[in-house]
């Protein structure tokens, strides 16, 4: 009768099976880690863009009720005009509090050019996670953007 060879070996991994195992798994992690960085990026740029659009459609709404991007009817029923610089209470009903949110902040949002007609509305990120992120919309919808 032969020996019972099974009995001396022992079952498990070796270790150079093991540390084939962590550079694989090493190798995938540093090679998917920018493609997850980029889309965070472009997770942080639809905040932006979600209130750009909520911006547009008030424009919109005011050009409606009153004819002109540029004003809005106040609650007296006076017609308010609407400048250049920080969104934050000149486009009611948008102020501080509801313009800031995780990643953008009410000051990241400007209006750039406004008229009758037309009109440019930006947010640039200040945060760290979104700085260099700038997205514009214009009055027909169109979204263009930076550093996403």
């Amino acid at each position: 009768m032969p020996p019972n060879l099974s009995l001396n070996k022992k079952a498990g991994f070796t270790l150079m099976e093991l540390m084939l195992v962590v550079i694989i798994v090493g190798a995938i992690a540093s090679l998917s880690f920018p493609i997850m960085s980029s889309q965070l990026r472009k997770v942080y740029a639809d905040e932006a863009i979600s209130t750009l659009g909520s911006i547009h459609s008030q424009l919109r709404l005011n050009k409606t009720q009153t004819g002109y991007y540029s004003k809005y009817t106040d609650a007296s029923g006076a017609l308010v005009q609407i400048n250049a610089g920080p969104v934050s209470d000149k486009i009611p009903p948008f102020n501080d509090q509801n313009l800031t949110r995780s990643y953008f902040v009410a000051q990241d949002y400007t209006v750039k050019s406004i008229s009758q007609n037309a009109f440019v509305i930006e947010a640039k990120g200040s945060k760290a996670k979104v700085s260099g992120i700038t997205i514009t919309i214009n009055q027909d919808g169109t979204v263009a953007g930076s550093g996403y």
